[in-house]
């Protein structure tokens, strides 16, 4: 059988060279595209070092393949797509994993994966979407992804990442959506976040967050939805968020947030149409804009 003519898998042309100078021009596979196909067995019991052309992967939403992530798959130098998600893959997120150094989308989301984040992932100078929510990763968010300056988007949530978030991630410069939320992070959210003025959405709700909201993120003046609410931050809200004109979501619910909402905050924000900051200690009321909510 040929398999450039089966569903889902893509081929092109490629020179081979041969004795000589002579070359030969064959046809190879580029993409794989079986996302809900219904794949079942275990990944780790295919050879993808077979496929050394391969430059989209896409094995996602098949929920009857398991097994381990093949270290082999670092050996696709060609690869820029990754996509597992919503499988029931297990184990380890393999460090050859790194040596993919023209991937720029990577999605592990809803596995089973377990153990630490790879530092080495921070080796992947094109990566701009990196997606691992809805697993079991813990240990510490390694400082190293702060190296990752095509990131745009970045999805950490749903997982059991503890330690604080690392300040390296303000390196980010082209971010637009940072989310770690539903985790065991501790520590104050860094201020150095403020300087990432790409951010559109910053999700951190369901940690153990502490320490106060820095006033460097009166800064992010793109910033649509910011949510931190279900952890320990303290003190006032920072009278620089009525900079956050484009701020459509707030919430904050559930802290230990003090103080009364400054009214320049209250009547500057108007495309809010969500605000949340009940079960503070936060006095007084919040005048709004009649052009909000």
């Amino acid at each position: 059988m040929y398999p450039c003519n089966w569903t889902g898998i893509t081929c092109g042309d490629t020179r081979l060279h041969g004795g000589g100078n002579t070359t030969t021009t064959v046809k190879v596979i580029r993409g794989i595209s079986l996302g809900g196909a219904g794949i079942a067995g275990r990944l780790d019991a295919l050879r993808f070092q077979s496929l050394p052309y391969l430059v989209n992967l896409d094995l996602s939403g098949n929920n009857g393949l398991t097994g381990a992530i093949p270290h082999g798959i670092g050996s696709l130098s060609m690869l820029s797509t990754l996509n597992f998600s919503g499988d029931q893959l297990w184990g380890y997120i393999p460090s050859s994993l790194s040596n993919l150094r023209r991937l720029t989308h990577m999605d592990l989301s809803s596995n089973n994966l377990t153990g630490q984040i790879p530092p080495a992932l921070g080796n992947l100078s094109r990566l701009a979407f990196l997606y691992l929510p809805g697993n079991r990763l813990s240990g510490n968010i390694p400082w190293h992804l702060g190296r990752l300056r095509n990131m745009v988007e970045m999805d950490l949530g749903s997982n059991i990442l503890s330690g604080q978030i690392p300040s390296a991630l303000a390196n980010l410069t082209n971010l637009n959506s940072l989310v770690l939320s539903d985790n065991r992070l501790s520590g104050p959210i860094p201020k150095e976040l403020g300087q990432v003025q790409t951010l559109q959405e910053l999700l951190l709700e369901k940690n153990n967050l502490n320490g106060i909201i820095s006033p460097s993120f009166g800064n992010l003046t793109q910033l649509r939805y910011l949510t931190a609410y279900l952890n320990q931050l303290a003190g006032p809200v920072p009278v620089e968020f009525g900079m956050l004109s484009n701020l459509i979501g707030l919430d904050l619910s559930v802290n230990r947030l003090t103080g009364s909402v400054p009214s320049g905050v209250a009547g500057n924000l108007t495309s809010l149409t969500y605000l949340a900051l009940w079960d503070n200690h936060i006095t007084g009321s919040i005048l709004m804009s009649s052009e909000t909510l």
